[in-house]
């Protein structure tokens, strides 16, 4: 996720109380962690969020209904959320979901950095 700010906060922590280690690459700050946020920005749980079945996951998305599920059922892995969870995701003050634009950045930068 990028900040979109400049400060270099080494931790960042969401709603849940899950701290995330920050790094600067360019311009832009990012989680060095996969996000692992069950809230959605006005409080609510996003459906889900305890293992769901592929099935159910497909209904979701079709119904246009918020969710997520964990890769392999690993919290530790963070979460993967549908395109409606993502517009509503509930994340920490100062910081969004970053755009194609964020990560064609992030791809340059390193790039620049490491060759490529």
């Amino acid at each position: 996720m990028d900040s979109g700010h400049d400060d270099d906060d080494e931790y960042v922590v969401d709603s849940d109380g899950h701290s995330y280690p920050t790094v600067k690459i360019g311009n832009q700050i990012w989680m060095k962690e996969n996000y692992k946020e069950t809230r959605m920005r006005e409080g609510s749980t996003i459906f889900g969020s305890n293992k769901i079945p592929t099935n159910h996951w497909r209904r979701f998305t079709y119904n246009e209904i918020p969710a997520m599920c964990y890769y392999e059922n690993d919290e530790l892995r963070g979460a993967l959320y549908n395109c409606y969870a993502v517009k509503e995701l509930k994340v920490p003050s100062g910081w969004r979901v970053p755009t194609d634009e964020d990560f064609d950045e992030l791809v340059e930068n390193v790039k620049e950095k490491f060759g490529g």
